[in-house]
């Protein structure tokens, strides 16, 4: 079960604040950049990291002192993801291990999360100056699970898990088989923030995989007729997973379980979509829940606003879903917080649990003429019971995942 959320990204720091966007469909895409090939439109997050340890010193002097001495002079996405990871812990009431435990493990979900801060220190390296003194211990992605740890006081085991796009789905299904292999009894799942260099910019628009329009009003979002790319996000999500024994004995709150997961490869390195990968996944992961299509509410698509990508996955769903179409709701956060890429399956997962606890389902803010008509995608915010959602979530190099969630 879902025990613990946290977010810092471009809809808001805190959790709360995405509920609010999802709520109101506030879109946090904006113009953020010009130039003749690197993408204008982004969704960055606006957090500024010395409120925030101010705010923790207030609270509780030595967690500030602590997130200070280890979160200064890091890469962005380790001060987001800190803090995302910080409020789950918070909201599970997580507590630390003791010496010699190893009750708490920690995944986080990426790879390569901080390109920005490698090129500015290749850059310095190339003009005859020092690299940062700190690049040496903070450039590799496991920075991040030491950083957790050491922040929340987790002695359990510790792990990476790279999927491209499908990294967050791909972290939670990891701690899915852990805790059901009795590997450990709570994870703390970190969709960590990717900081992206002008290199990748540049890189996925001469793909054409990143959006070309040059104003909001140009958008056209996922399943839209007019989408032509993705429009990258920025923000960390984390979710506390624990068994339900271990949860109910300390007296967490349960928000939401995990029933079901499942993470394929299809044979192929591309950044191609596969219908039949797509529906692979999302058969293996209703088949390991115990659930039928006709169970499931709401789908949560990968949907990133590519054409291929769109359009394989309405495929995909055609044939997993087959007469249900009219009757399942179908939206996508990447409409509302961009794409997050190693993030995207835990905000996706922070999202439809928003929507189970609040009786809700998120709209679209740039969806105006959808591709296909036959599904019963979600226009505008409104009321709706949910107790059981499909999780999408496809990357480069052939992986396709999916998860299931029932509501608490």
């Amino acid at each position: 079960m879902v025990s613990g959320r946290g977010f810092a990204g471009g809809a808001g720091t805190g959790y709360p604040a995405l509920v609010a966007a999802l709520r109101a469909d506030r879109s946090a895409i904006r113009v953020v950049a010009a130039g003749p090939r690197v993408p204008a439109l982004g969704a960055p997050a606006e957090f500024a990291a010395e409120a925030w340890w101010d705010g923790l010193a207030a609270a509780d002097p030595a967690l500030g002192a602590r997130a200070r001495r280890l979160l200064r002079n890091v890469p962005r996405p380790a001060l987001l993801g800190a803090a995302a990871a910080l409020e789950a812990a918070r909201e599970a009431g997580l507590p630390a291990d003791a010496p010699g435990d190893a009750g708490t493990g920690v995944i986080v979900a990426g790879s390569n999360l901080a390109q920005d801060w490698g090129f500015a220190n290749a850059g310095a390296v190339l003009a005859g100056r020092s690299p940062n003194p700190r690049h040496a211990v903070v450039y590799a992605d496991s920075h991040q699970v030491g950083a957790v740890s050491e922040l929340l006081g987790l002695r359990g085991p510790g792990a990476t898990v790279g999927a491209a796009a499908a990294s967050g789905h791909a972290a939670l299904f990891q701690a899915w088989l852990w805790l059901r292999a009795g590997v450990v009894e709570r994870c703390v799942v970190l969709g960590a923030a990717t900081g992206f260099s002008p290199v990748e910019a540049e890189a996925f628009a001469l793909l054409g995989a990143s959006s070309p329009a040059a104003s909001v009003a140009e958008l056209g979002g996922p399943f839209d007729r007019r989408h032509a790319g993705f429009v990258a996000g920025e923000a960390a999500a984390a979710v506390v997973l624990e068994t339900e024994p271990a949860a109910r004995a300390r007296g967490a709150v349960p928000r939401g379980g995990l029933a079901g997961a499942a993470l394929l490869l299809g044979a192929r390195h591309g950044p191609e979509p596969d219908v039949d990968d797509e529906e692979r996944a999302m058969r293996r992961a209703l088949a390991a829940a115990g659930l039928t299509a006709g169970d499931i509410d709401l789908v949560s698509a990968h949907a990133t606003g590519t054409p291929a990508g769109d359009r394989a996955e309405c495929a995909a769903l055609r044939r997993v879903f087959a007469g249900e179409l009219g009757r399942v709701r179908v939206n996508a956060p990447k409409d509302l917080t961009g794409h997050t890429f190693s993030s995207a399956g835990v905000v996706a997962v922070l999202a439809c649990l928003a929507q189970m606890e609040g009786g809700f389902l998120h709209g679209h803010a740039h969806l105006a003429d959808p591709i296909d008509e036959a599904f019963s995608l979600v226009r505008r915010a409104e009321p709706a019971r949910v107790r059981a959602a499909l999780v999408n979530g496809f990357g480069f190099g052939g992986f396709a995942a999916a998860l299931v969630l029932t509501s608490a």
